[in-house]
């Protein structure tokens, strides 16, 4: 079993890619942060229940502040 978090759009698609291509016949979860607008609206689509095995929602941003996402991934 995998697990690929994804953080933004780009990652998602370099996930299902990554997934289409070479983990074809594995069992795949897939976590989606609140980083993104529109995730957790996607984490409930029956599209990405079809690639991945399962899907999670899970926020990171629970205190209300936004961070740049340039400083967010430079020191997380």
């Amino acid at each position: 079993m995998k697990l690929m978090v994804c953080s933004s759009v780009f990652q998602l698609y370099t996930a299902l890619a990554i997934k289409q291509q070479f983990l074809k016949d594995d069992k795949v979860d897939l976590l989606l942060t609140d980083s993104t607008p529109m995730f957790k609206e996607l984490s409930k689509n029956p599209s990405l229940s079809k690639i991945f095995n399962k899907v999670f929602f899970a926020p990171d941003n629970q205190n209300g502040n936004k961070f740049n996402r340039i400083v967010r991934s430079k020191y997380y």
